[in-house]
């Protein structure tokens, strides 16, 4: 999977979507990262999946590389063009409720429109982007998904079609579309919703991860959105049903037909000892009753979402995410892709929390000044070839605030890693360079007999 250099540099982010909640955070990433433009999500996530409704807006942010309010207006619509009008007639239940032309045409339309000339035909595979649609064969039901992805496969590649073919499976919903034939390499398939079995792709999304990175990879954030709790519901058994599909597909759809949140936690689960890696946004109540189809209730969503959003937890978590999103997390919260593939996190030894001894401000009005803590920050963080430390000199006038910028220093960075040692030592004078020096091998050598400061200097 090709990468940019400053790619290469950052921890991977990953997304499993849906649209509304991603506005809220790359908003706030345009407000706190003081930014001019709309920020793209393609930019700040390395890989960007989902299957169903999130697999066609994977492919609006990941493939075309849209901004959230520009993807928002595209898929509004289209979903006006695909489910205004309704089949009559024919055999419903096999071959959907909807005509698959109406969403092959509108899914043309918007390549057209951002591509170009060919864009209707253009295929999923382009260098630099990293989406991937799920969709699953009529042959392997109960198998793994089917992955078509906008990168060439280091392992197991999927078919390069064209990305409307790639669309129209993984939006094959039973009861609104028929299925798509898909031919590559000489094979045709029958494909159908990602959505059946897979309608929380996250852990597809993991698995990819660790197959197309390198072990060493480090990581800061999963981030998976959901579409809202859908009601408890069973699968029709009737006879109708039961001469339309195969007895082995009804089995598999009474096996799948169950609540994304169970993927959700079995993550948070697995995850459970990865602080700040996991992050499930899902809105609790109001979306139950709006279907796929319900294109007209698009506001509704919003509003149910907006208020979701509005909790001091939901609130919190966002900002974690937004966080991570511009790089401003601790190595406490960065993990490596071999992480993701650990047996147990039960195995993980926590991280012990460093020594950090230094004096509290000394001023009750700090007023912080961000361009020289964030040089600080930049010089003292920057990796160096070879063993000399890094050094930071903060010179000026006397009284003009050297020591509390420092300590204010002192203080971010204990914050953004614990496991970190930040120590202090006063230089006024020789005698309390002496002390302190002393106070802390005291600290960091306490399971060593040092009884007295000649013997710590």
């Amino acid at each position: 999977m090709a990468t940019s250099n400053a790619q290469e540099a950052r921890p991977l982010r990953l997304l499993s979507l849906e649209l509304v909640i991603l506005q809220e955070i790359m908003h706030r990433v345009k407000m706190t990262g003081h930014l001019k433009e709309d920020p793209l999500p393609a930019d700040y996530f390395d890989m960007i999946c989902g299957t169903s409704t999130g697999g066609l807006i994977a492919v609006l942010l990941g493939r075309l590389r849209l901004s959230v309010p520009e993807a928002m207006l595209q898929y509004a619509a289209l979903a006006e063009k695909v489910f205004r009008d309704k089949k009559t007639g024919g055999n419903i239940l096999r071959d959907g409720i909807f005509k698959t032309t109406n969403l092959e045409k509108a899914i043309q339309d918007v390549l057209k429109s951002k591509l170009g000339k060919g864009g209707a035909e253009a295929r999923m595979i382009e260098e630099g982007s990293g989406g991937f649609v799920c969709a699953v064969t009529t042959k392997h039901i109960d198998g793994e998904p089917s992955l078509f992805r906008s990168w060439k496969a280091a392992k197991t590649p999927g078919p390069n079609c064209k990305i409307w073919e790639a669309c129209r499976a993984t939006s094959a919903a039973p009861r609104f579309f028929k299925t798509i034939y898909i031919t590559d390499s000489g094979i045709k398939k029958e494909y159908f919703d990602g959505g059946f079995g897979y309608n929380n792709p996250t852990e597809v999304l993991i698995k990819e991860a660790i197959r197309e990175f390198d072990s060493t990879k480090e990581i800061t954030c999963i981030v998976s959105i959901g579409t809202g709790q859908p009601k408890v519901s069973q699968v029709n058994t009737s006879s109708l049903w039961q001469r339309t599909f195969p007895t082995d597909f009804i089995e598999a759809l009474k096996k799948y037909a169950t609540s994304s949140e169970v993927v959700a936690n079995r993550v948070e689960g697995k995850y459970r000892n990865f602080p700040g890696l996991v992050h499930r946004l899902n809105v609790q109540k109001g979306l139950e009753e709006v279907s796929l189809d319900e294109w007209k209730k698009l506001g509704e969503v919003k509003t149910h979402t907006n208020e979701y959003i509005k909790s001091n937890e939901v609130d919190e978590r966002i900002d974690v995410i937004v966080k991570a999103l511009l790089n401003r997390v601790g190595p406490e919260k960065t993990y490596r892709i071999s992480d993701l593939g650990a047996p147990s996190p039960l195995s993980i030894r926590p991280r012990k929390r460093g020594l950090h001894s230094f004096p509290p401000r000394l001023v009750n009005r700090f007023v912080d000044r961000e361009q020289p803590l964030e040089d600080m920050k930049k010089h003292l963080k920057s990796p160096v070839e070879s063993s000399t430390p890094t050094v930071c000199v903060l010179q000026g006038m006397g009284g003009c605030g050297k020591s509390q910028l420092a300590l204010k220093y002192c203080q971010m960075t204990r914050d953004n890693d614990p496991a970190g040692h930040v120590l202090w030592v006063d230089a006024t004078s020789i005698t309390s360079a002496r002390q302190s020096i002393a106070s802390i091998v005291q600290k960091l050598s306490a399971a060593i007999a040092i009884t007295n400061e000649e013997e710590s200097l």
